[in-house]
């Protein structure tokens, strides 16, 4: 599929080629009649695979003044069962976003129960404020803080304190996985990877980013695949990738997801 692509300014098309190959995917899957995170085992995996996946919910924006509380949708979270669970940060001033983090603390419970995301909104100066502000609420990672190009920023980001970051969302190639990877500053034993298996010219790219890594010394239970979809469910069982994965109800029906067993 990727015979005759240029290298280099990867955007929509990367999107667009990938669901070519979901589609290429599902066909191998259907043939061979075996669910996708079985073909992915046995193919990349040795045939081992996860029965279950652990998901958390995503989501609290900056609503409006009178939409959904924060504590009503983090307690609905806990509700349903879920332990760990996700906020955005970074579009308020750092004191107005702590005493968010702080009013979600009081659902959760203990930071590790807790991860933030940027979206990738704000300078290194500014992360490393966030960086040393939230520290000592021991949350689970920092997700996006900064361009997800930028990896001096985001090495910058590491270096500080102990809170850990998660980011790789946002890349679409090969080569800008090799570049973070070599570049960005990632502590191989901590920090987090979540290559969109949507975004990356789809599943074969990312299992080839998820092998990679292995030649850089990290973990792929370092490594959980962004975004709600089913793809990601079945590469992160198949691949027994790290135990986690987004859902958002937000975006119902579609962002919720089941547990696999």
């Amino acid at each position: 599929m990727m015979t005759n692509e240029n290298p280099g300014g990867h955007g929509e098309r990367a999107f667009a080629a990938g669901a070519l190959d979901v589609a290429c995917w599902d066909i191998v899957g259907k043939l061979e009649e075996k669910p996708l995170y079985k073909v992915f085992a046995e193919r990349y995996n040795y045939g081992n695979f996860d029965t279950q996946v652990a998901v958390y919910p995503g989501g609290r924006y900056y609503y409006p003044e009178g939409g959904t509380d924060l504590n009503d949708e983090r307690q609905g979270y806990r509700d349903a069962g879920y332990l760990l669970m996700k906020m955005t940060i970074g579009d308020a001033s750092i004191a107005k976003d702590l005493a968010r983090i702080e009013s979600v603390l009081k659902v959760t419970g203990e930071g590790k129960c807790l991860a933030v995301d940027a979206n990738a909104s704000i300078s290194l100066d500014q992360a490393l404020e966030y960086v040393n502000a939230i520290s000592d609420y021991k949350l689970a990672w920092f997700e996006e803080p900064v361009d997800p190009l930028d990896y001096g920023a985001i090495g910058g980001s590491c270096k500080v304190g102990a809170t850990l970051v998660a980011t790789g969302e946002s890349l679409f190639s090969i080569i800008d996985a090799e570049n973070l990877l070599r570049y960005g500053g990632l502590r191989r034993d901590r920090d987090w990877l979540q290559f969109d298996p949507s975004l990356m010219y789809g599943p074969s790219q990312s299992i080839t980013a998820v092998r990679m890594r292995r030649v850089y010394g990290s973990s792929s239970r370092r490594h959980g695949p962004h975004g709600g979809q089913q793809l990601g469910l079945h590469l992160a069982a198949g691949l027994q990738l790290v135990e986690l994965r987004p859902i958002y109800s937000c975006f119902s029906p579609s962002g919720v997801l089941a547990m696999m067993s």
